[in-house]
């Protein structure tokens, strides 16, 4: 047994070198948090079964796991920028690596999805992840949004890195981001018309994009900070917060209305960069739980697992009856998120793996980046 464990933890890149194993951790239970979000809405507004008003809130609480989907704009702000900070590139390869990294995933989940729901039409715009920005155009895989955040972030941090490599890297990016960040709120959109059909592009969610903002802080105060010692302490009200911010979220207060709502995901994403600041470079015992095996692996699946965990849990969920009871509800969760592990560990064998195995023997970039 122990053998075979063994394979598996290669096969997957467990234990590879090179990889910051800590932010695995961080990555499963943002996928986590994203899971249960679909999971839990499926039932929360139906009032699946009598449940007490502990469990009813409980669930809302769950499902208010949205700011999953920050932690890993902070991550990726943070990776992506360290990659271009420390190498330089042409914008042929750094794009070329970027697609290469998500594309094969994206699409083949894609055509999974079109399959199942016998939904082909729109695929081009789709697969090139410009779907979420077009108003009128039909986005198969809704959770695709997120990608085409990334694309935006791609593009403006690898111009401002590109142009402000001789100053202060950290200072031009940030204020190079932000400014982009203003630009990008004020945009009204824009209206074209293609084969006798109106279409509008727009920008959803952009206070998400200031994650990515908090990745490139993050950069900056772990070169800053990274070798001063704080006290452990520090961690429970970073993740005290955390928690409240989620259960903000559950009761939908007034003032989320707001623009930017509120302001309240500028303020997660930068929570979150402390925390990631705290994992990466202080020497607490915390760290091995992020380390554990299993929580490391479900980080390294967490993109397939990203991409397919929608369409394995409406597959699933329209064929089983309404759960009857609290115990019902787990079993279901059990269930879902299990058959979801699964099908992200074979979609990231088929279509992650190969781009991660040559990342590895250096043909596309260094494997110190962590992605």
């Amino acid at each position: 047994m122990a053998f075979y464990l063994e394979r598996i933890k290669h096969f997957f890149g467990v234990q590879e070198q090179g990889r910051i194993a800590q932010l695995d951790g961080l990555r499963a239970f943002a996928i986590a948090m994203v899971f249960n979000v679909h999971f839990f809405g499926y039932f929360g507004e139906q009032g699946a079964f009598n449940a007490s008003a502990i469990v009813h809130r409980t669930i809302l609480i769950l499902r208010a796991g949205h700011i999953g989907v920050d932690l890993f704009f902070v991550i990726s702000g943070f990776l992506i920028f360290e990659l271009l900070r420390k190498r330089e590139t042409s914008a042929i390869k750094f794009f070329g690596m970027r697609f290469a990294r998500l594309l094969p995933a994206h699409v083949a989940v894609l055509l999974v999805i079109s399959f199942v729901t016998f939904y082909g039409s729109e695929f081009l715009v789709n697969m090139l992840l410009i779907a979420p920005l077009i108003k009128g155009v039909t986005t198969i895989n809704y959770v695709t949004w997120s990608l085409a955040w990334e694309l935006i972030f791609y593009a403006l941090i690898f111009v401002v890195v590109q142009k402000m490599r001789q100053h202060d890297p950290w200072r031009a990016a940030f204020l190079c981001l932000a400014l982009a960040a203003v630009l990008l709120y004020t945009f009204d959109g824009v209206t074209f018309t293609l084969s006798g059909t109106t279409y509008s592009l727009q920008l959803p969610a952009i206070d998400r994009f200031f994650g990515f903002i908090a990745g490139i802080l993050l950069s900056w105060a772990i070169s800053t900070f990274g070798n001063r010692r704080f006290s452990i302490l520090w961690l429970a009200p970073t993740l005290a917060l955390l928690l409240a911010l989620q259960i903000v979220w559950s009761y939908q207060p007034e003032w989320l209305q707001r623009p930017l709502n509120g302001g309240f995901f500028i303020f997660t994403s930068l929570t979150f960069a402390l925390l990631v600041f705290f994992v990466c470079t202080q020497n607490w015992n915390i760290r091995w739980l992020l380390c554990w095996p299993p929580l490391v692996f479900l980080g390294r699946i967490s993109y397939s697992f990203y991409l397919i965990h929608g369409i394995a849990l409406a597959t699933i969920l329209n064929r089983l009856p309404m759960p009857s009871s609290t115990l019902k509800l787990a079993m279901y969760y059990v269930v879902t998120f299990g058959i979801s592990v699964l099908a992200a560990a074979i979609v990231f064998a088929f279509f992650e793996r190969p781009y991660l195995v040559r990342t590895r023997s250096g043909k596309l970039e260094p494997k110190k980046s962590g992605l």
